[in-house]
């Protein structure tokens, strides 16, 4: 019985942790799940990415990732990780909807949400918005 009382609060600890890396929050750039940005048609224009995110030169990316977009501090899209088939070269892939009032001129730049360490990562790059833009694809992704 005393083996069983010593074991009993280690356990419970152990409980407490994975409950809390279980359910960690991520953040509320997609409400609803849906990878679209929620408060899209408040916005005339959109443009599209697809990007591949890579931290310290590796390839990261999985699922329950996200990526999003914004001016100075205002959310403008969210991609939601997508993996991709071995003949589309592997890895995940995030395909992101980009949305403005204006027609350019706008900077963008981007944070990396990881599911794994549950953290936001803010991405070094940027560039401009342009109504109707296509940047990258599965094949040849846009790297952030």
């Amino acid at each position: 019985m005393r083996k069983i009382k010593n074991i009993l609060p280690k356990f419970l600890i152990l409980l407490i942790v994975m409950s809390n890396f279980i359910y960690s929050d991520p953040p509320n750039w997609d409400e609803n799940g849906d990878g679209v940005l929620d408060n899209y048609t408040d916005y005339e224009n959109n443009g599209s990415i697809t990007a591949k995110v890579y931290l310290s030169n590796l390839d990261v990316g999985n699922t329950n990732d996200m990526i999003a977009a914004f001016v100075l501090d205002e959310q403008r899209g969210v991609g939601i990780a997508e993996e991709l088939p071995s003949f589309l070269g592997e890895g995940y892939v995030f395909m992101m909807m980009i949305y403005s009032n204006e027609t350019d001129g706008e900077t963008l730049s981007f944070q990396y949400y990881d599911s794994s360490e549950d953290g936001v990562f803010y991405l070094e790059e940027t560039f401009e918005f342009i109504t109707n833009m296509v940047i990258g694809d599965a094949i040849n992704p846009y790297i952030l």
